[in-house]
């Protein structure tokens, strides 16, 4: 994509809102007025559950509710290629090969990787250098990179809406070796702003450079989502029919007052786990 096409559609992106898509004014098996009904629980300008209170245990406990609702996951579970889509939850990109002392020069080069290559793209997009935090888990050696700074892109100052890219320059191994990392969670852009974060990224290394280590690039790892529109949380819990039951973790804890907002199925810090939430809270805006 040009430059000028690009910073034609600049204006768009606020309209392609990411939480648009969460909207179920077009889904045929959710009921409106019902949805609004439940809708009105839930604290959407502080984005919480808040307490159980007296009206959202009436409505757990409503026969015509708890029916609605599960009319709605039965719909969802039986023909899922129908109605539900797929998100991609998180998002890690690692790249070694041909990451030379030049590639990791530019991208340590603070002023290069902040200032923006397309006229207007800083109004909506800032870029500063972050902690690298725990990427690298303690662990040191030949095989893996160890990455020694970062860069945090965030869009319209949400902190939602992240894209870090983590640098390794090989200081930390004798064998040097060099490496990249990103992580974003791409359900929170829409296509044209991921679009523009990697073109940023091309516009610091230069095309040859970038298309040579995005040729080797890997996915090392991918989490996986599908969401569930007019489907409250709430009414929906994780049943297992062996005895062994996996572990599992709500956050708030449950000592709280407050409605779990989010149930792990599975240890939360492994792989592999299941993770039910409220979309409603977490995405809107």
């Amino acid at each position: 994509m040009s430059s000028n096409r690009l910073s034609t559609q600049i204006n768009d992106l606020k309209t392609s809102a990411w939480s648009h898509k969460f909207g179920v004014s077009h889904n045929i098996l959710v009921d409106e007025k019902l949805n609004s009904e439940l809708r009105k629980l839930l604290n959407t300008k502080t984005l919480r559950y808040g307490t159980l209170t007296e009206g959202f245990g009436t409505k757990l406990k409503s026969k015509k509710y708890c029916a609605y609702q599960s009319h709605l996951l039965r719909s969802y579970l039986l023909s899922p290629e129908e109605h539900l889509t797929l998100d991609c939850d998180r998002l890690i990109i690692t790249m070694t090969e041909h990451c030379t002392d030049k590639v990791i020069k530019l991208l340590e080069d603070k002023a290069k990787v902040k200032k923006t290559s397309i006229k207007g793209i800083s109004n909506f997009l800032s870029i500063e250098q972050c902690s690298v935090g725990q990427v690298n888990g303690g662990k040191k050696g030949p095989e893996r990179p160890f990455y020694t700074s970062a860069y945090r892109f965030t869009f319209y100052n949400d902190p939602r809406r992240f894209f870090i890219l983590h640098v390794a320059n090989g200081d930390y191994h004798k064998g040097k070796l060099l490496g990249l990392r990103v992580d974003f969670i791409p359900n929170r852009f829409t296509d044209l702003e991921i679009r523009i974060l990697f073109r940023h990224l091309c516009s610091v290394l230069t095309n040859t450079r970038y298309n040579d280590i995005m040729g080797k690039a890997r996915v090392t790892r991918v989490d996986i989502g599908f969401n569930m529109p007019g489907l409250l949380s709430s009414f929906v819990y994780f049943g297992h029919l062996n005895r062994h039951r996996p572990k599992i973790e709500c956050l708030p804890d449950e000592l709280s007052n407050s409605l779990v907002e989010t149930t792990y199925r599975g240890k939360r810090f492994k792989s592999n786990h299941y993770i039910l939430y409220e979309s409603c809270l977490k995405n809107l805006s």
